[in-house]
């Protein structure tokens, strides 16, 4: 078959089992990046316009806003919507609906970026002050804004109807796809019916995102039943689609049927892509079967597919995870012979498989070998760079590269050095690095509030432990994880009606306890010599009927 560049792509995968076969896997992981036809990419960057468009046709402002707001860069768009405001005022309808249609985009381009109310507020407000009435698209891209309250979508609605906008297939598919990002899908199944009973057919934009929520939650029986109501109701699943059921079986391990889905991919009218592949071997990949991901290559190619960097990156893991590490950091090293343009992405997918094995001296290694090679390292490449200093106990070393690295700290970077600190009783250089984190407006997160409550409680300060518990709950949702982490600390340190007590509420939260919480909480019953009382058999109840729900 033709790959880049006209060359003939001959992937041949091992033929025999075993430890042997293996350790084929770097020769072919060779060749595979020698056929790759996807390296040459140009950096995804900043947007730059010196143009000012503003003498030029409306069409040409909203092309350009568009552009900014898929580069993430909304305050560009609002520049250039100023510019529109700047002009005198539309009097003709067609210029009416040029104008709306620049105050649509730029909110747009704002409510992508992750806008609040108070940013969507000023554009809505400007729009009104410019004597600009909202249309169906402006309430459409309201329905983006607020996923989680109830009432807002009612609100929007009614909104439309006072306006005199109709519902459209955008707008039941916007609310459709926020229902279903956040778990509802009850509801936007409803929303679905609504939609069919006021006489608008669903399309791809309707189905996908109910598809995704159900096999984000393993609900594959559905997600397959509702492939066959697309194809009856005449919008025939995408290969899109096909690839979201591709990562909801190997979610679950059920590679049997993804082989399936592409055995039978011609009868069923649809074609794999590089993304079909890439997840089908990123699952067998994460699931330790290296050479069945790799076999995929020679499957790729039968269907006229050339390995990506993203194909690369994966069998790079698989490297890492059944071969081992020094493998992966010997191709690195052998990048140039074999005409790969390697990127941090790959040298931080071998920095963190060496973590993973307590190598922190080839972490350092390999920075300086990307350095050397003119590879720039990014943000996760100085966070695992540091998370390695921390372990290796070189911690003021892992400061100066957070301070003089040549990139910006984020939440992870500062919780690392915190956690590293701590874990030494270096208190003050911990107080120090929350105090620096505020202050540079980086907000402390659940990650923050786990590693100082932990901390407090191996220090036996239960009473500060559970009230930053307090504060956290206060700014933040309390997850599994730093329940479970104040539950273990209060258990530990002898607190054990006050570790029942968060126990309780958890349930009540709707967070379901993991079985090692309920093991701390047991063994410290018995350890105290409670093995029999009411309150151990209520909390071995509350675990039983766990597992009775999981096994439902």
């Amino acid at each position: 078959m033709a790959g880049g560049g006209g060359k003939v792509l001959r992937l041949r995968p091992p033929q025999r089992s075993g430890p042997s076969a293996v350790g084929e896997l770097p020769a072919l992981f060779a060749e595979a990046v020698r056929f790759s036809s996807e390296f040459q990419r140009p950096p995804a960057g900043v947007l730059h316009c010196v143009a000012d468009p503003s003498g030029e046709h409306p069409a040409t402002r909203v092309a350009l806003m568009k552009a900014y707001g898929r580069a993430g860069q909304p305050e560009e768009a609002l520049r250039l919507l100023r510019q529109t405001r700047e002009a005198p005022p539309p009097s003709t309808f067609r210029r009416r609906r040029w104008a709306v249609l620049c105050y649509n985009t730029a909110l747009n381009a704002v409510v992508e970026k992750g806008g609040g109310p108070l940013e969507v507020a000023a554009v809505l407000d400007q729009m009104q002050s410019a004597g600009l009435a909202m249309d169906a698209s402006t309430h459409n891209i309201l329905l983006k804004v607020s996923p989680s309250s109830r009432s807002f979508a009612r609100r929007v609605f009614d909104s439309m109807s006072s306006s005199g906008c109709r519902p459209d297939e955008t707008t039941y598919s916007t609310l459709i796809a926020r229902l279903s990002r956040a778990g509802r899908i009850d509801e936007a199944y409803r929303v679905l019916d609504q939609m069919l009973r006021v006489g608008c057919h669903p399309n791809a934009y309707s189905y996908t995102p109910i598809l995704q929520a159900l096999c984000a939650r393993g609900r594959m029986e559905e997600a397959s039943a509702l492939m066959k109501v697309m194809e009856e109701s005449g919008c025939p699943p995408s290969t899109v689609a096909h690839n979201i059921l591709i990562g909801g079986f190997c979610r679950r391990r059920d590679f049997s049927a993804v082989e399936k889905m592409l055995a039978e991919c011609a009868v069923a009218g649809w074609r794999p892509s590089v993304v079909s592949y890439n997840t089908f071997m990123d699952g067998l990949c994460k699931a330790g079967r290296a050479e069945e991901a790799f076999k995929q290559l020679g499957a790729m190619a039968a269907n006229g597919l050339c390995p990506s960097a993203v194909t690369i990156n994966i069998l790079l893991c698989c490297l890492c995870r059944d071969s081992n590490p020094h493998e992966a950091k010997r191709l690195l090293e052998a990048s140039s012979q074999l005409g790969w343009e390697v990127t941090a992405v790959n040298y931080n997918t071998v920095m963190s498989a060496f973590c993973e094995i307590r190598e922190w001296a080839a972490v350092a290694e390999l920075l300086v070998a990307m350095v050397k090679k003119g590879v720039a390292p990014d943000a996760r490449t100085c966070n695992i760079v540091i998370y390695s200093l921390c372990r290796g106990g070189k911690l003021r070393k892992a400061r100066r590269i957070m301070e003089n690295g040549g990139f910006t700290p984020n939440a992870v970077t500062y919780n690392t050095l915190i956690d590293g600190f701590l874990a030494v009783g270096a208190a003050a250089d911990a107080d120090e690095l929350l105090r620096r984190m505020l202050e540079e407006n980086i907000e402390h997160d659940l990650v923050t509030y786990t590693i100082r409550i932990e901390h407090l409680c191996r220090e036996r300060r239960s009473a500060d432990a559970r009230h930053l518990f307090g504060d956290l709950k206060r700014h933040l949702s309390a997850d599994l994880v730093v329940y479970s982490a104040l539950i273990g600390g209060l258990v530990r340190n002898g607190d054990l009606s006050a570790g029942r007590m968060l126990l309780k509420e958890m349930l009540n939260q709707g967070l379901s306890p993991d079985v090692p919480t309920f093991d701390k909480l047991i063994r410290a019953h018995c350890r105290s010599g409670l093995c029999r009382t009411g309150d151990i058999c209520n909390v071995v109840g509350e675990m039983l009927e766990k597992i009775r729900l999981q096994l439902a």
